[in-house]
């Protein structure tokens, strides 16, 4: 992988029952919060500095995920728009990368992408099943509105498998989306949620949940 330069030419885009329910609960809300610090901690750094001094975070109802592809890349190297969701990739450096490398899940492996999907309009959830999600607003929301949305949508239920993920005491997620106005305006409308290891050590087996 070759780190995390920035992206152009997008294609489109110019990365007991009680107990358990608690456990459940509990492992959705530190997953969460890694993610929540994570962002504050390590922005992209192929963003400015003076990136979206206007954005503000949107006030909206809990967003409603929809998911864009299907099933994971093959095994080798794939540029990022080419991952559809699931993926388990090593090495990875930044969610942002503009290479990853596919691996074998059941093998060690760095991270994982748990899920690929568009941002909805504004955060609305879709009507019904039957009645898609309208297209994501034209004019860019901004970093900070992003990042709040999409701390939504890789926390929501389904994302990552609970109890999968309770072998480890240290994961965290981390996303990608459109960093820029450009890159919004060039279609790249998706968000990517990668799950890995804050101590950098070895994720071995899938961790994804079941679709959206």
């Amino acid at each position: 992988m070759t780190g995390d330069a920035p992206r152009h030419g997008l294609a489109p885009r110019t990365h007991s029952v009680l107990i358990w329910s608690a456990v459940g609960l509990l492992a959705v809300v530190v997953l969460v919060l890694a993610f929540l610090i994570g962002t504050k901690l390590a922005a992209p750094a192929r963003v400015p500095a003076a990136a979206s001094p206007s954005a503000t975070a949107r006030s909206s109802p809990v967003p409603t995920p929809t998911v864009v592809a299907v099933g994971p890349a093959s095994i080798g190297s794939h540029r990022w728009d080419a991952l559809r969701g699931g993926e388990c990739v090593d090495p990875f450096i930044s969610p942002f990368a503009e290479n990853f490398t596919v691996v074998d899940c059941a093998a060690a492996h760095a991270a994982q992408l748990l899920r690929r999907g568009t941002f909805p309009a504004g955060g609305a959830p879709a009507a019904s099943a039957a009645t898609p999600s309208p297209s994501p607003p034209e004019e860019y929301p901004g970093l900070a509105a992003l990042q709040a949305e999409t701390a939504l949508l890789c926390g929501a239920p389904g994302v990552i498998d609970l109890a999968a993920a309770g072998a480890y005491s240290d994961l965290q997620f981390q996303a990608s989306y459109a960093a820029t106005a450009a890159e919004w305006k060039g279609g790249q409308r998706d968000y990517f949620c990668f799950v890995n290891r804050s101590s950098a050590q070895p994720i071995t087996g899938s961790l994804a949940g079941a679709p959206g």
